[in-house]
């Protein structure tokens, strides 16, 4: 090796070196632990505590939507005793793997690779779901691995069945990434032998069918409960579709590079008609289209950041003209967008919470990294005090001091986990309870703002009459005959004996709608919101 290229070798070296360290501070100083995120760490609570994967102990309720991360996190939480750190040392390790593949493997120059990883941490939604005890940096993750496998290897069985094998684990951060992928999987297996295509597609899907046997098993149903909690509402599709558009409205206002970025990435395999591209970006829009179907989310940006990712692994890798060019120079474009914008993460420091409009809530959207961040952001902690100092979570130990006992929660999270295996929650918007979740949301359901009143992801339930005195008797107390019988077989299911044959029979009986006319009987005499 001459002395000419050793040199630059060290120069490239101390060149990654300097970048992967920016990135690093960049996601430390953002750092923060969601409240949502502490629903699932009160599951590996439980689970270390010998109870199973619960949310309440007494019952199997699948409260989370990311089992791979939950997974993750037992561990993490065994080692540290906490929640708050495990989380934050996870997704900033998952975070960096992903930074050093962009560098070193999706971009065919480094000098790209380092291109992508500073439009990466200039994107608001980006940063603020990669250490926020959410999933978010472990689909990232999966999204590097699928788009590296696919665009260094031909179409053939293997190919396909390693792609469906990575969108598999994906699946296991969260289900709906399969749009991400889908376009591509059907594009190279519409190009093999139908049949040996299907085989191996299924064959490569075998972590997410693994999982869903168990949790049919486990919890008696194939879907977790917070699709019946949040899916299930029986608000108008025309508001909810509407209010997915305010999602993206809302995006532009304030983080306006993420979408222009994914925006880039989603026309430029077309205008450039790369023909290996195009099943990405279509990838893109599928999942675009269902954050507009499903009404977005209610914290900012969050269902944004793999589209971003998957928007910039295709700019990178697009055979644009002029582009060793001109990237300098596109590169101060993207920076001078995201120091202009409201709350850009460049710029992000430990008074982020006092931003101008860093707490508002609009249309029931709000900066949820703004919203926690003088309780649970990084930068704001202490020596000698628990992370996060929030009143809710002073509410849950005072809970767990208390000992045993049933509580009603309209944040869970951080009470939850904090209130400890002993407390019983009764959760108001229901993602931890298996009979509410399944009938209609409140009429008496909480005005969020001005002009709405229901939130996705909030939908409240009212708490059927003798339910509370059911769940602490053990006795059937509940008034309406329908709900009656329906939680004497529910029961079964989420609080009987795993192995029973009458639990097998009512797990049965459940998926097959057997008792969906329980269900219908108790609707008819009441109606989810007024006016409707």
């Amino acid at each position: 090796m001459t002395r000419g290229k050793a040199r630059e070798e060290r120069g490239d070296f101390v060149l990654v070196a300097l970048v992967l360290v920016f990135f690093l501070v960049v996601l430390l100083r953002n750092a923060w632990v969601a409240e949502d995120a502490f629903i699932s760490f009160r599951v590996v609570d439980n689970f270390l505590h010998g109870y199973g994967l619960t949310w309440n102990v007494v019952e199997r309720v699948q409260v989370y939507t990311h089992p791979l991360w939950l997974i993750l996190m037992i561990p993490m939480q065994w080692l540290t005793g906490e929640a708050y750190y495990a989380s934050i040392f996870l997704s900033l390790g998952v975070s960096l793997i992903a930074a050093w593949l962009v560098i070193f493997k999706a971009a065919s120059e480094r000098s790209t690779g380092i291109a992508a990883i500073v439009v990466l941490v200039s994107s608001k939604a980006f940063v603020d779901f990669s250490v926020s005890g959410l999933e978010n940096p472990l689909t990232n993750l999966m999204v590097i691995f699928f788009v590296l496998v696919y665009l260094r290897n031909e179409a053939s069985m293997k190919t396909l069945f390693n792609l469906s094998f990575i969108a598999g684990w994906a699946m296991l951060s969260r289900m709906d990434n399969i749009l991400l992928f889908a376009p591509v999987l059907v594009a190279m297996g519409w190009r093999l032998p139908k049949r040996k295509a299907i085989i191996a597609g299924l064959l490569g899907l075998s972590p997410i069918i693994a999982w869903c046997i168990f949790s049919l098993f486990y919890y008696g149903f194939v879907w977790p409960n917070t699709a019946y909690a949040k899916l299930g509402h029986g608000v108008p599709e025309i508001e909810v579709i509407r209010q997915g558009f305010y999602y993206f409205i809302d995006s532009i206002n304030i983080d306006p590079l993420t979408l222009l970025v994914v925006g880039v990435g989603l026309v430029l395999p077309f205008f450039l008609w790369d023909r290996k591209l195009m099943p990405v970006s279509i990838g893109i829009l599928s999942y675009l289209s269902y954050i507009v179907w499903i009404g977005g989310d209610f914290m900012s940006g969050r269902f944004f950041t793999s589209s971003f990712l998957l928007a910039v692994l295709i700019i990178i890798n697009c055979d644009f003209p002029f582009m060793e060019r001109v990237w300098l120079g596109w590169l101060m474009v993207v920076l001078l967008i995201s120091i202009q914008s409201p709350r850009s993460p460049l710029l992000s420091g430990k008074n982020y919470a006092e931003l101008p409009g860093a707490t508002n809530v609009v249309r029931s959207i709000a900066d949820e990294r703004g919203f926690y961040y003088r309780a649970a952001g990084l930068l704001n902690a202490k020596p000698g005090y628990p992370m996060p100092r929030h009143s809710w979570a002073v509410d849950g130990q005072k809970a767990r001091g208390e000992g045993l006992g049933i509580y009603t929660s309209m944040n869970i999270g951080y009470f939850g986990y904090y209130a400890g295996p002993e407390a019983y929650i009764i959760d108001v918007h229901t993602i931890g309870d298996a009979l509410r979740s399944r009938l209609p949301i409140s009429r008496t359901f909480h005005d969020y703002n001005s002009d709405m009143n229901w939130r996705i992801g909030h939908f409240a339930r009212d708490i059927p009459e003798g339910y509370i005195r059911s769940l602490e008797t053990g006795d059937n107390v509940i008034t309406n005959l329908a709900l009656v019988e329906y939680w004497e077989h529910l029961s079964v299911v989420i609080r009987g004996e795993l192995w029973s044959k009458k639990r097998l029979k009512e797990i049965y009986k459940f998926n097959s709608g057997a008792y969906d006319e329980l269900i219908d009987e108790y609707n008819k005499s009441e109606s989810f919101l007024d006016g409707s």
